[in-house]
């Protein structure tokens, strides 16, 4: 018997458009979905009238929304030098999806990036700085309604020693980031104070001194004006701490709490923090550069306590779990919520359980027919020639206008031979047909009854009927039709 080996296609089709849309499910909820699902797990912090600071003055409008700011640290935008493309690609658009889903939810009403926007800032040239620009902004890109700040960082610019004129001012062209800049958000009267932390290192150079004259001159304006509310500090470094052993709970670092950070490289230094704290008198600080959460306090001259908060990084290249936070403020009250981000493993976790299940049912879903090369539920049947297909004939393996098929319980086939007035009898396995009920080449216009031993002689059933089709029931009563005389009837045997 010769088998064609051929799958039915709806079947097959059908378990395709399966196999592609968990594929395609898996792979929307990996690199979108799952931004979601995270971060509505967080939410702009709530402001209670016990927080309040008496002491400044309360918000013009005492039903108006707190200001909602969104802090962001160490994007590390790759260049051509560190870095695999993919790796490139991957990291980018983490950043993107997380950067885009966290902006639709929370829609905040500034945006502030704490330094380290890029990785080779220092090192690439003005063709690359220009193309990472561009990423920047194609990646971080927000509405009219949402103002978007940039401090600069030590991959940006380089460290305090080796910090160019050239790098220096094309930053400060990029992001309008000069040394020291003061924002103020005049409806709501709350201030915020950026530094340039490389040009804080406190030795008098030229840099150095050209930043303490500007942030002389923003302190003296704020004193000027008269205005109650004090301003949030933000810097890329941290303000000197002996290291992260006191640092809150939420930290997570892979590196040992206990470890000293060094003066003008992890933190800024001692002097150049006491100064800064002296001379701003800020309520908040916003840092960034660990690449690791801390919440720490610092005391004034009187006393009162400064808390600041180091950001986490934003990227993966830089830790499994990054994060962002946000601040709920107003002119005499404040709140911050930190904000984590889907974990890189969590995603890869989810890639490799959902390519597992899905080749698990790729496998084991259905049942494979034979000659059939995929596995289905719906059991895709295979098309064979069991008779015939040799053209038209009158040979043991030809057939002449096939009409009715049965099937035994053997899989012995019976085949009603119209055109050349006969019955085939073919077994399953059988190269050739058997004859086993034969109208010499002529019909009779008759239903007979053939016994398949042949001690015994066939007899007419029914006489005087025209292309007829048979079926019979459990009562061994037969039904036949005419169609001749457009009828259907029911027969015993016996009758005529």
């Amino acid at each position: 018997m010769k088998t064609a080996n051929v799958c039915c296609y709806p079947a097959m089709l059908h378990f395709l458009a399966k196999i592609a849309c968990l594929i395609f499910f898996l792979l929307v909820y990996c690199e979108f979905l799952i931004y979601y699902f995270v971060l509505l797990g967080c939410s702009w912090p709530q402001l209670s009238k016990i927080d309040q600071d008496f002491s400044a003055r309360p918000p013009n409008d005492p039903y108006r929304k707190p200001l909602h700011v969104m802090f962001i640290a160490d994007t590390h935008l790759l260049g051509s030098r560190e870095g695999h493309w993919l790796d490139k690609l991957r990291r980018e658009w983490q950043m993107y999806r997380s950067f885009q889903s966290a902006r639709f939810l929370f829609e905040p009403n500034v945006i502030f990036f704490l330094g380290d926007l890029t990785d080779e800032g220092k090192w690439c040239s003005d063709h690359e700085w220009e193309k990472t620009v561009r990423r920047f902004n194609s990646l971080f890109s927000v509405p009219t309604s949402t103002k978007l700040y940039a401090l600069a960082g030590n991959h940006d610019i380089g460290f305090h020693y080796d910090v160019s004129d050239g790098r220096l001012e094309r930053f400060e062209q990029s992001f309008q980031a000069p040394h020291v800049r003061l924002i103020t958000i005049h409806d709501d009267d709350i201030n915020f104070i950026l530094i340039n932390s490389m040009a804080f290192e406190g030795d008098q150079c030229r840099l150095c001194a050209r930043a303490e004259k500007e942030l002389n001159e923003i302190v003296n304006e704020l004193h000027r004006s008269g205005l109650a509310t004090k301003p949030v500090f933000l810097s890329h470094f941290p303000l000197y701490r002996e290291s992260d052993a006191n640092c809150s709970v939420w930290r997570q670092s892979s590196l040992s709490q206990s470890t000293r950070h060094k003066e003008r490289y992890d933190v800024l230094s001692r002097e150049a923090s006491d100064n800064l704290l002296k001379k701003i008198k800020p309520r908040l600080v916003f840092t960034a550069h660990t690449h690791d959460f801390c919440y720490t306090e610092h005391t004034d001259i009187k006393g009162k306590v400064i808390p600041e908060w180091t950001v986490p990084s934003f990227s993966w290249r830089n830790r499994d779990d990054p994060s962002l936070m946000l601040l709920s403020i107003t002119t005499n009250n404040e709140r911050v919520s930190h904000c984590r981000l889907p974990r890189e493993s969590t995603v890869f976790w989810s890639y490799g359980i959902g390519a597992f299940l899905l080749i698990f049912y790729i496998l084991f879903g259905g049942r494979r027919p034979l000659g059939c090369p995929i596995t289905s539920k719906y059991s895709c049947q295979c098309r064979e020639n069991v008779a015939g297909g040799q053209g038209d004939g009158s040979s043991l393996n030809q057939l002449s206008s096939p009409f009715g098929v049965y099937v035994d319980d053997n899989q012995t086939i019976f085949i009603t031979d119209l055109g050349n007035d006969r019955i085939v009898q073919r077994n399953y396995d059988a190269a050739l047909g058997q004859v086993v009920a034969d109208g010499n080449g002529q019909g009779n216009q008759r239903v007979m009854r053939w016994f398949r031993q042949h001690d015994r002689n066939q007899e007419t059933i029914i006489d005087n009927i025209y292309y007829t089709q048979l079926a019979i029931d459990n009562q061994k009563k037969f039904y036949a039709s005419n169609c001749d005389k457009q009828e259907v009837r029911r027969y015993q045997l016996g009758d005529s």
